[in-house]
């Protein structure tokens, strides 16, 4: 487990990113939390501290490749296992963590809800700043998602026989529009994805 978190923390650094999902989930299988299984028989007792370490690692990783769905499973897990006991720096690294792939799944008021328990765990007047700061940006798209969403049902039920079809291309227009500049602003290139190309995640070439 020491290996394959130590292999894991080398890929990272070096930018390899799938291998070090990887790694730490070979780390994970050792200590029974691997293969989508989520605390074994007495797994979380004897390696608690370990698989917590590993969870966190992987989700950094799996963020780094906008797998944030799996980023938010892991540090769900990670916080589980650890308990309230937990160490505080690293709970709030976790909550953050959540916390912002959450905004990129466009769960904002869950995202919200993570950057305010961070807040709670920040030791340093500029962490708690920042998890403030996480809020009320999660808090505005929340916002800005409601105005959306009633904006299309007028649409919807304001169309005409006649302008139905315009309504519903409206209607796609703005959503997509929207979607375009809150969801997930951050892209991978693809020189990056071919930097990190490996036998067993090849890069589309056409």
């Amino acid at each position: 487990m020491d290996q394959a978190r130590a292999k894991g923390a080398k890929y990272y650094e070096a930018g390899r990113y799938f291998e070090a999902v990887r790694a730490y989930s070979e780390g994970l299988d050792a200590c029974g939390f691997g293969q989508g299984k989520f605390a074994v028989a007495g797994a979380a007792a004897v390696f608690g501290r370990t698989a917590a370490s590993l969870l966190g690692n992987r989700s950094a990783a799996l963020m780094m490749v906008c797998r944030f769905a799996d980023c938010v499973r892991d540090c769900t897990h990670a916080l589980a296992v650890a308990g309230a006991g937990g160490d505080r720096a690293a709970t709030a690294r976790l909550l953050a963590r959540g916390a912002r792939a959450l905004t990129r799944l466009g769960r904002f008021e869950e995202a919200e809800t993570w950057f305010r328990r961070c807040k709670i765990r920040c030791d340093g007047e500029k962490a708690r700043d920042e998890a403030m700061d996480g809020a009320a940006a999660a808090r505005k798209h929340a916002k800005a998602l409601d105005r959306a969403t009633r904006t299309l049902r007028d649409i919807d039920s304001h169309a005409t026989t006649r302008g139905a079809a315009r309504g519903r291309e409206r209607r796609d227009e703005n959503f997509n529009a929207w979607v375009r500049r809150t969801r997930c602003p951050e892209t991978v290139s693809y020189t990056h994805l071919r930097a990190h190309e490996t036998r067993g995640n090849l890069v589309c070439r056409l």
